[in-house]
Protein backbone atom coordinates (compact mmCIF):
# COMPACT_ATOMS: atom_id res chain seq x y z
CA UNK A 1 0.00 0.00 0.00
CA UNK A 2 1.82 3.09 -1.20
CA UNK A 3 1.13 6.80 -1.20
CA UNK A 4 0.07 6.82 -4.86
CA UNK A 5 -2.36 3.91 -4.71
CA UNK A 6 -5.53 6.00 -4.45
CA UNK A 7 -7.05 9.09 -5.98
CA UNK A 8 -7.09 12.38 -4.12
CA UNK A 9 -8.37 13.34 -1.62
CA UNK A 10 -8.68 9.73 -0.35
CA UNK A 11 -4.93 9.28 -0.84
CA UNK A 12 -4.35 11.78 1.97
CA UNK A 13 -5.66 9.25 4.48
CA UNK A 14 -2.45 7.26 4.02
CA UNK A 15 -0.45 10.10 5.60
CA UNK A 16 -2.54 10.63 8.76
CA UNK A 17 -1.00 7.87 10.88
CA UNK A 18 -2.48 6.47 14.08
CA UNK A 19 -6.14 7.60 14.18
CA UNK A 20 -6.05 8.05 17.94
CA UNK A 21 -2.70 9.79 18.14
CA UNK A 22 0.70 8.71 19.50
CA UNK A 23 0.61 6.80 22.74
CA UNK A 24 -3.16 6.29 22.66
CA UNK A 25 -4.60 3.34 24.54
CA UNK A 26 -7.79 1.81 23.17
CA UNK A 27 -9.91 3.15 20.35
CA UNK A 28 -11.18 6.71 20.58
CA UNK A 29 -14.75 7.76 19.87
CA UNK A 30 -13.43 11.15 18.75
CA UNK A 31 -12.93 10.50 15.07
CA UNK A 32 -11.46 13.04 12.69
CA UNK A 33 -13.85 15.06 10.53
CA UNK A 34 -12.96 13.62 7.14
CA UNK A 35 -15.13 16.11 5.29
CA UNK A 36 -12.54 18.70 6.33
CA UNK A 37 -10.14 16.90 3.98
CA UNK A 38 -12.57 17.39 1.12
CA UNK A 39 -13.85 13.82 1.26
CA UNK A 40 -17.47 13.39 0.19
CA UNK A 41 -20.00 11.12 -1.48
CA UNK A 42 -18.08 11.04 -4.76
CA UNK A 43 -15.15 9.38 -2.94
CA UNK A 44 -17.12 6.39 -1.62
CA UNK A 45 -15.77 3.89 -4.21
CA UNK A 46 -12.16 4.81 -3.40
CA UNK A 47 -12.89 4.74 0.33
CA UNK A 48 -14.34 1.24 0.02
CA UNK A 49 -11.27 0.12 -1.90
CA UNK A 50 -8.96 1.49 0.81
CA UNK A 51 -11.09 0.30 3.73
CA UNK A 52 -10.99 -3.27 2.45
CA UNK A 53 -7.24 -3.17 1.88
CA UNK A 54 -6.26 -3.48 5.53
CA UNK A 55 -3.50 -5.95 6.29
CA UNK A 56 -2.01 -7.32 9.51
CA UNK A 57 0.01 -4.52 11.10
CA UNK A 58 3.67 -5.38 10.60
CA UNK A 59 5.53 -2.12 10.83
CA UNK A 60 5.08 1.44 12.20
CA UNK A 61 4.13 3.04 8.90
CA UNK A 62 1.37 5.69 8.51
CA UNK A 63 0.07 3.83 5.45
CA UNK A 64 -1.11 0.95 7.59
CA UNK A 65 -3.67 3.24 9.23
CA UNK A 66 -5.26 4.33 5.96
CA UNK A 67 -8.00 1.65 6.00
CA UNK A 68 -9.07 2.64 9.51
CA UNK A 69 -9.50 6.24 8.41
CA UNK A 70 -11.30 5.03 5.29
CA UNK A 71 -13.92 2.97 7.09
CA UNK A 72 -14.45 5.78 9.60
CA UNK A 73 -15.04 8.16 6.70
CA UNK A 74 -17.54 5.70 5.20
CA UNK A 75 -19.41 5.68 8.48
CA UNK A 76 -19.54 9.46 8.61
CA UNK A 77 -20.90 9.48 5.06
CA UNK A 78 -23.47 6.78 5.95
CA UNK A 79 -22.34 5.09 2.75
CA UNK A 80 -24.84 2.30 2.08
CA UNK A 81 -22.70 1.05 -0.81
CA UNK A 82 -20.04 0.08 1.72
CA UNK A 83 -22.26 -2.35 3.63
CA UNK A 84 -21.71 -5.53 1.62
CA UNK A 85 -17.94 -5.01 1.17
CA UNK A 86 -17.40 -4.30 4.87
CA UNK A 87 -19.54 -7.23 6.01
CA UNK A 88 -17.66 -9.59 3.69
CA UNK A 89 -14.36 -8.07 4.80
CA UNK A 90 -14.96 -9.12 8.40
CA UNK A 91 -13.95 -12.65 7.40
CA UNK A 92 -10.45 -11.59 6.44
CA UNK A 93 -10.12 -9.50 9.58
CA UNK A 94 -11.17 -12.54 11.62
CA UNK A 95 -8.53 -14.73 9.98
CA UNK A 96 -5.89 -12.12 10.81
CA UNK A 97 -7.12 -11.60 14.40
CA UNK A 98 -7.44 -7.94 13.43
CA UNK A 99 -9.14 -6.82 16.65
CA UNK A 100 -9.25 -3.15 15.68
CA UNK A 101 -11.34 -3.86 12.59
CA UNK A 102 -13.56 -6.46 14.26
CA UNK A 103 -14.38 -4.03 17.06
CA UNK A 104 -14.76 -0.86 15.00
CA UNK A 105 -16.50 -1.91 11.79
CA UNK A 106 -19.69 -2.68 13.78
CA UNK A 107 -19.64 1.01 14.78
CA UNK A 108 -19.34 1.96 11.12
CA UNK A 109 -22.26 -0.29 10.18
CA UNK A 110 -24.31 1.24 12.98
CA UNK A 111 -23.63 4.67 11.46
CA UNK A 112 -24.73 3.41 8.04
CA UNK A 113 -27.95 2.36 9.74
CA UNK A 114 -30.96 0.11 9.07
CA UNK A 115 -30.03 -0.49 5.44
CA UNK A 116 -27.16 -2.66 6.74
CA UNK A 117 -29.48 -5.11 8.49
CA UNK A 118 -30.23 -7.49 5.56
CA UNK A 119 -26.54 -8.03 4.72
CA UNK A 120 -25.68 -8.56 8.38
CA UNK A 121 -28.56 -10.98 8.88
CA UNK A 122 -27.35 -13.06 5.95
CA UNK A 123 -23.76 -12.99 7.19
CA UNK A 124 -24.37 -14.15 10.75
CA UNK A 125 -26.33 -17.24 9.62
CA UNK A 126 -23.86 -18.24 6.92
CA UNK A 127 -21.86 -21.15 8.34
CA UNK A 128 -19.10 -20.55 5.82
CA UNK A 129 -18.19 -17.32 7.60
CA UNK A 130 -15.56 -17.09 10.33
CA UNK A 131 -16.96 -17.31 13.86
CA UNK A 132 -15.52 -13.94 14.95
CA UNK A 133 -16.78 -12.31 11.77
CA UNK A 134 -20.23 -13.60 12.67
CA UNK A 135 -19.73 -12.28 16.21
CA UNK A 136 -18.88 -8.83 14.85
CA UNK A 137 -22.03 -9.02 12.73
CA UNK A 138 -24.09 -9.74 15.84
CA UNK A 139 -22.53 -6.75 17.57
CA UNK A 140 -23.41 -4.54 14.61
CA UNK A 141 -27.02 -5.76 14.63
CA UNK A 142 -27.29 -5.05 18.36
CA UNK A 143 -25.91 -1.54 17.88
CA UNK A 144 -28.34 -0.83 15.04
CA UNK A 145 -31.30 -2.12 17.08
CA UNK A 146 -30.34 0.18 19.96
CA UNK A 147 -29.83 3.20 17.69
CA UNK A 148 -32.90 2.58 15.51
CA UNK A 149 -35.73 1.12 17.64
CA UNK A 150 -37.84 0.41 14.57
CA UNK A 151 -35.37 -2.35 13.66
CA UNK A 152 -35.44 -4.03 17.08
CA UNK A 153 -38.21 -6.58 16.44
CA UNK A 154 -36.70 -7.76 13.16
CA UNK A 155 -33.18 -8.05 14.60
CA UNK A 156 -34.40 -9.95 17.66
CA UNK A 157 -36.28 -12.33 15.36
CA UNK A 158 -33.11 -13.01 13.34
CA UNK A 159 -31.02 -13.68 16.45
CA UNK A 160 -33.69 -15.70 18.26
CA UNK A 161 -34.17 -17.89 15.20
CA UNK A 162 -30.49 -18.82 15.30
CA UNK A 163 -30.65 -19.57 19.02
CA UNK A 164 -33.64 -21.78 18.24
CA UNK A 165 -31.40 -23.74 15.88
CA UNK A 166 -28.80 -24.20 18.62
CA UNK A 167 -28.19 -27.90 17.99
CA UNK A 168 -26.74 -27.03 14.58
CA UNK A 169 -24.39 -24.33 15.91
CA UNK A 170 -21.13 -24.29 17.82
CA UNK A 171 -21.84 -23.69 21.56
CA UNK A 172 -19.61 -20.61 21.50
CA UNK A 173 -21.58 -19.23 18.59
CA UNK A 174 -24.86 -19.81 20.44
CA UNK A 175 -23.46 -17.74 23.29
CA UNK A 176 -22.57 -15.04 20.78
CA UNK A 177 -26.14 -15.04 19.44
CA UNK A 178 -27.58 -14.83 22.95
CA UNK A 179 -25.36 -11.93 24.10
CA UNK A 180 -27.05 -9.18 22.03
CA UNK A 181 -30.48 -10.54 23.00
CA UNK A 182 -29.55 -9.80 26.62
CA UNK A 183 -28.61 -6.20 25.81
CA UNK A 184 -31.83 -5.77 23.79
CA UNK A 185 -33.92 -7.03 26.73
CA UNK A 186 -35.37 -9.62 24.37
CA UNK A 187 -37.54 -11.46 26.88
CA UNK A 188 -39.55 -12.71 23.91
CA UNK A 189 -36.57 -14.95 23.05
CA UNK A 190 -36.52 -16.63 26.48
CA UNK A 191 -38.02 -19.90 25.18
CA UNK A 192 -35.32 -20.34 22.52
CA UNK A 193 -32.60 -19.41 25.01
CA UNK A 194 -33.87 -21.87 27.60
CA UNK A 195 -34.03 -24.66 25.01
CA UNK A 196 -30.45 -24.01 23.88
CA UNK A 197 -29.23 -24.40 27.45
CA UNK A 198 -31.37 -27.47 28.12
CA UNK A 199 -29.77 -29.36 25.23
CA UNK A 200 -26.30 -28.35 26.42
CA UNK A 201 -25.43 -26.23 23.39
CA UNK A 202 -24.38 -22.95 25.05
CA UNK A 203 -20.84 -22.15 26.14
CA UNK A 204 -21.43 -20.58 29.56
CA UNK A 205 -17.97 -19.00 29.53
CA UNK A 206 -19.15 -16.92 26.58
CA UNK A 207 -22.41 -15.64 28.02
CA UNK A 208 -23.02 -17.03 31.52
CA UNK A 209 -25.44 -19.55 32.99
CA UNK A 210 -29.11 -19.79 32.08
CA UNK A 211 -30.15 -18.20 35.37
CA UNK A 212 -27.70 -15.33 34.85
CA UNK A 213 -28.96 -14.74 31.31
CA UNK A 214 -32.64 -14.81 32.30
CA UNK A 215 -31.91 -12.36 35.12
CA UNK A 216 -29.75 -10.05 33.01
CA UNK A 217 -32.16 -9.91 30.10
CA UNK A 218 -34.71 -8.10 32.27
CA UNK A 219 -32.37 -5.33 33.48
CA UNK A 220 -32.94 -1.72 32.52
CA UNK A 221 -29.96 0.29 31.21
CA UNK A 222 -29.75 2.00 34.60
CA UNK A 223 -29.65 -1.34 36.43
CA UNK A 224 -27.03 -2.61 33.99
CA UNK A 225 -24.85 0.44 34.65
CA UNK A 226 -25.23 -0.05 38.40
CA UNK A 227 -24.12 -3.66 38.04
CA UNK A 228 -21.14 -2.52 35.97
CA UNK A 229 -20.13 -0.11 38.74
CA UNK A 230 -20.28 -2.96 41.24
CA UNK A 231 -17.97 -5.02 39.02
CA UNK A 232 -15.55 -2.34 37.83
CA UNK A 233 -15.89 0.57 40.26
CA UNK A 234 -16.95 4.13 39.53
CA UNK A 235 -14.37 4.53 36.76
CA UNK A 236 -15.84 2.58 33.83
CA UNK A 237 -13.25 3.73 31.29
CA UNK A 238 -11.56 0.35 31.25
CA UNK A 239 -14.75 -1.70 31.69
CA UNK A 240 -16.18 -3.58 28.73
CA UNK A 241 -18.33 -1.24 26.62
CA UNK A 242 -21.38 -3.44 27.02
CA UNK A 243 -21.26 -3.15 30.77
CA UNK A 244 -21.14 0.60 30.78
CA UNK A 245 -23.97 1.26 28.34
Amino acid sequence: MGHQDYEEPVNRLLTLGDPDGPGATGRSRKWADYSALGIGEADVPELIRMACDARPFQEPNPCWWGPVHAWRALGQLKAQAATEPLVEYLNRLSKWNHDWGLEEIPDVLEMIGPSAVPALARAIVDQRNEIWARAAGCTALKKIALAYPETRANIISVLADQVGRARYNDPTLNGIFISPLIRLNATEAAEQIRHAYEIGMVDEQTVGSLNEVLEEIKLTPEQRRARARERYGDDLIDAPAEEGT
